[in-house]
């Protein structure tokens, strides 16, 4: 979603490992489309999820603050993980 100069990132994060993560982070980067084909980065955040145990399913959301008022179809998010075991 998009609103004003944030944009919020839902998901649901799952460990598929044997065993228990002690922190995972999932992090958000959102670009803008421009109209020359290129994109530019136009906001990032990250969350923090403690104690993911084996198998557990999580959802998350992620409120990523915007340089301009964009709309869903401006902007492209792209996210990462990390895992602490």
């Amino acid at each position: 979603e998009a609103s004003g100069n944030q944009a919020t990132i839902t998901g649901i994060l799952v460990n598929r490992e044997p065993f228990s993560l002690t922190r995972a982070g999932v992090g958000a980067r959102v670009y803008q489309n421009l109209p020359d084909g290129t994109t530019r980065l136009v906001g990032i955040s990250k969350t923090v999820l403690q104690n993911l145990k084996s198998l557990e399913e999580r959802a998350f959301t992620i409120p990523v603050p915007l340089e301009a008022a964009l709309t869903r179809p401006e902007i492209d998010p792209i996210l990462t993980t990390e895992a602490l075991r």
